[in-house]
């Protein structure tokens, strides 16, 4: 996972410009990524024939899992892009708003273009 979002952070820097910006915040949040799993899954686990996305696990699933992750990677993003500078506050307000932007974006991208899947 950590390879992959290397490669598509990467690949994002190279054609914006932005000297690692993205990769760094894609691998911290690959990084987090399974520790928060592990934190979040229930004593029974997952159903492993059940893809996980909104609709077959649910809006508080959803909440729980991609908020902190989105948070986590839009804080590294911002915190990398202002070092030096004393712009702090700014960027708390940046990551907020670009946090819940972008949450709601999955949302609405989950709902229009995945369907729900039958276990069997």
């Amino acid at each position: 996972m950590m390879l992959l979002a290397f490669l598509l952070g990467f690949g994002i820097d190279i054609f914006y410009d932005s000297m690692g910006l993205h990769t760094g915040s894609a691998v911290m949040m690959a990084f987090l990524r399974r520790p928060w799993i592990q934190l979040i899954t229930p004593t029974g686990g997952y159903d492993s024939n059940t893809p996980p996305n909104l609709l077959n696990m649910g809006m508080g699933w959803f909440l729980t899992y991609s908020l902190p992750l989105i948070l986590v990677h839009h804080l590294t993003f911002f915190f990398i892009d202002n070092v030096g500078t004393n712009l702090y506050i700014p960027m708390i307000y940046k990551t907020l708003a670009s946090t819940a932007f972008t949450f709601v974006l999955g949302v609405i991208v989950q709902v229009l273009f995945y369907k729900k899947s039958r276990s069997i």
